[in-house]
């Protein structure tokens, strides 16, 4: 937060089995895109993950969100080959990226 203003935010998760975190509701205010706000919050969830004894950290995000995917590819991930929809029944996909810890 700067001032009143939040610049961006992001959580981190225990995956559904427990074996790895997970970063989830990542978000960085449009004026904010591109000035290390995305990195400093990756970060921030992978020290936690690491924390707490995760090897790796996992994420999923929107098929064609292609800045955001360059985004989570310099700080370490990659894709897994995972795919799901994004909602039961809906057509727009997300993809699994990963980084070890």
């Amino acid at each position: 937060m700067l001032a009143d203003d939040v610049v961006g935010t992001a959580g981190g998760i225990a995956g559904p089995t427990g074996e790895f975190g997970e970063l989830v509701s990542m978000w960085v205010a449009p004026p904010w895109r591109g000035k290390g706000v995305g990195a400093r919050l990756i970060e921030e969830v992978a020290g936690w993950a690491a924390s707490v004894g995760f090897g790796q950290l996992r994420l999923w995000v929107v098929e064609g969100n292609e800045f955001a995917e360059v985004a989570y590819a310099k700080a370490g991930f990659a894709r897994t080959g995972g795919r799901q929809p994004v909602r039961p029944g809906e057509p727009a996909m997300e993809i699994e990226m990963a980084r070890r810890l």
